[in-house]
């Protein structure tokens, strides 16, 4: 039992922590760039109802959360180097290549590695999922193909970086990440097919159709 607090209540109790930067930071920048956005959409006559600025909100609070957890070194503590006065060691460090990572973890004997290599998959799959659900929720148009290459645009270019910060550039993590793409946006497509009413409130819509 201690194993499973371990690595799932207290794992996600620390990634939680770590996420409140990203949070802060997106909830800023949403605010700050909101009237530029709605200005823009008007311009083109067009307008976005309330539901979709909250589903927008909440997209940039998980774009905002994912940025921390992903483009920052596994070491860094905001807490502890706001308290320092500054980080305790290089951000920009080399990192290493990985082809399967810690999918191993299930084939050894801990119980404690077996549950982190269970934490793995089906973490790598859920945090990605809501990529292709905002998007396709958002924005019109999102077939597929191009969730596809988004879901691999987007997990390429976070291994690639990460291989500057000290992590590790794992080819495993690119097919679960892209993999959650598409689960997101089949759960989308879903939704969509069974209530399309509901999913096209959170599309921008013509002016005069809001007014």
């Amino acid at each position: 039992m201690e194993d499973v607090y371990d690595v799932f209540v207290a794992g996600t109790l620390n990634y939680l922590v770590k996420m409140l930067p990203g949070l802060l930071a997106a909830a800023i920048l949403y605010c700050v760039l909101r009237p530029v956005r709605l200005k823009r959409l008007a311009k083109l006559g067009l307008a976005s109802s309330n539901a979709r600025e909250w589903a927008m909100l909440v997209f940039w609070l998980y774009c905002g959360a994912m940025s921390v957890l992903t483009l920052t070194p596994r070491w860094l503590n905001w807490y502890t180097a706001l308290k320092n006065g500054g980080l305790d060691r290089p951000f920009f460090q080399p990192g290493n290549f990985e082809w399967i990572g810690g999918i191993l973890d299930f084939f050894k004997d801990s119980l404690y590695l077996k549950l982190w290599a269970l934490f793995f998959l089906a973490g790598n799959i859920v945090v990605f999922a809501p990529i292709g659900l905002f998007t396709g929720l958002l924005w019109r148009g999102c077939g597929a193909k191009r969730i596809l290459l988004i879901g691999l645009t987007v997990t390429l270019c976070i291994e690639s970086w990460q291989l500057c910060i000290g992590r590790t550039f794992d080819v495993s993590d690119i097919v679960l990440n892209t993999l959650g793409v598409m689960l997101g946006w089949l759960a989308w497509r879903s939704v969509d097919r069974r209530s399309p009413a509901f999913t096209a409130k959170f599309h921008v819509v013509p002016r005069k159709e809001q007014l």
